[in-house]
């Protein structure tokens, strides 16, 4: 069975950054219960490339749609692609890091 926890450090598409579980979780949160509320995210792609057994690289490209900016205007569909860094530890694949970045800008 495969076992994922996240302690990262997560940097969004604006800049944002959260360092460490408890803090992305509680702005995950804030960011679901707002702007993201009526979000859909679909995975277009995914490639994953082990630098070490113990260590992989994913790159993973979705297409968000349903964002609503801090003015209440719903932004355009878009596609994002994420970075995230994977650690086994104890059997145990842990998220060390993510950042996304928007493909093609507004």
């Amino acid at each position: 069975m495969l076992r994922l926890e996240c302690v990262a450090d997560f940097v969004t598409v604006r800049g944002e950054r959260a360092k460490g579980a408890s803090e992305l979780e509680r702005r995950l949160a804030a960011i679901f219960a707002a702007r993201a509320r009526e979000a859909t995210d679909r995975t277009l792609d995914v490639t994953v490339r082990f630098v070490t057994p113990d260590v992989a690289v994913a790159h993973v490209t979705n297409e968000l749609s349903g964002i609503v900016r801090p003015d209440a205007q719903r932004l355009p569909s878009h596609t994002e692609l994420s970075i995230r860094v994977f650690v086994r530890a104890d059997g145990v694949w842990k998220v060390a890091a993510s950042h996304n970045t928007i493909v093609a800008p507004f």
